[in-house]
């Protein structure tokens, strides 16, 4: 079999399971593996949204764009499946440069836009990319952001001792003012597949009882993310790469965070904490004892994930770098799109009220 086929279904990705992990094991990176897509392809439900594209070579699969249709105000844009609500890291996978640079041509030609969220900014597919639109207007590159990401060479009390002293004073005073509430503990888990729901609706509750609940972005609040997480702890915990941490006053948790030790690594997916103890600063010390976990059990390192925050810095100030590329089409959809992303980005760099002051002035006109 040779060509491009469009998964369009749950049934025909399941199927794609052997061949996907082939293709997604040398990138070492857990938001490429199947477990990932498939439960964002579950958590997804609607119909007609998947549109995944498989490049078979020589009956092999040899390179996949997981793509979703997500709908824009005008029309559909492809994106790749899950980044819109996740907002993690993403990317293509290939069995080399010369199935990738095939199946890019073929996205090229797709009738609708395509956006592709946070692409490592070194990545092939943004070199590729860049020279197959080469001066073209149908082609943008937008911000993706960084992510922290920690080495680990030394031990931990070595690292430790590295630290500022202020910042060790602050965790110090932090956990002395935990205290006053009640016994304080920390404890991993490593769940099984049976254990992982109820430690999932544990997290989540803790997460609700945060500013995320407050403002309706916590897990509970957000039906897609809760399926995603629901799925996707339960394939990761079948695995047994699936870590769970939480910290208790008085065995009530009072702040959770979950993540997978996979690939020599440990990548952190989410993390909260309940309101009420925020003057103790749970969900740093939360971070400070599973970053001590992960040196502790001799990993290559620590990934942060999501997007760069000042207040993860007193751990690292490395940061991993990713792009966005917008792909438009000479299609009625496409146009419109790109009116539409180019007043927005005009919009931001140029606001309303600063064109009012330049025409106050004359200047505007």
């Amino acid at each position: 079999m040779n060509g491009i086929a469009c998964i369009q279904d749950l049934a025909q990705l399941a199927g794609l399971q052997e061949a996907w992990e082939i293709l997604a094991n040398p990138f070492a990176a857990p938001f490429l593996g199947f477990d990932w897509f498939y439960s964002c392809a579950k958590a997804v439900v609607f119909p007609n949204v998947l549109s995944i594209q498989v490049l078979w070579r020589n009956d092999e699969v040899a390179a996949i764009a997981p793509l979703e249709r997500v709908k824009e105000k005008f029309c559909y844009r492809y994106e790749l499946l899950g980044s819109h609500f996740l907002g993690e890291p993403s990317g293509i996978l290939y069995r080399d440069e010369q199935a990738l640079c095939t199946l890019l041509k073929k996205l090229s030609e797709l009738n609708n836009p395509i956006r592709l969220r946070r692409l490592g900014a070194d990545s092939l597919e943004l070199q590729l990319l860049s020279e197959l639109f080469r001066g073209s207007p149908l082609f943008s590159v937008r911000n993706g952001g960084k992510s922290p990401t920690l080495p680990i060479e030394s031990t931990w009390e070595q690292y430790e001792s590295g630290m500022s002293s202020r910042r060790l004073s602050d965790l110090r005073r932090a956990r002395r003012r935990l205290k006053k509430n009640g016994e304080v503990s920390f404890r991993i888990f490593s769940p099984a597949s049976d254990q992982a729901p109820a430690l999932l609706q544990e997290f989540m509750e803790v997460e609700h009882r945060s500013w995320k609940g407050e403002n309706q972005s916590s897990l509970l609040s957000r039906p897609v993310l809760a399926r995603f997480f629901s799925e996707y702890t339960l394939r990761s915990a079948q695995k047994g790469v699936l870590r769970m941490a939480f910290l208790y006053v008085d065995r009530k948790p009072v702040a959770g965070l979950l993540g997978v030790e996979e690939f020599n690594r440990f990548w952190v997916l989410k993390i909260g904490y309940d309101q009420r103890y925020a003057n103790c600063s749970p969900g740093i010390l939360v971070m400070h004892e599973v970053i001590k976990y992960a040196f502790e059990q001799g990993l290559e390192r620590f990934e942060f994930c999501g997007w760069d925050a000042p207040w993860m810095h007193m751990w690292t100030k490395e940061t991993r770098a990713y792009l966005s590329p917008l792909i438009y089409s000479l299609s009625l959809p496409g146009m419109m799109v790109l009116m539409k992303d180019l007043s927005g980005y005009i919009a931001k760099k140029f606001p309303v009220q600063e064109y009012l002051r330049l025409k106050s002035t004359g200047k505007g006109n």
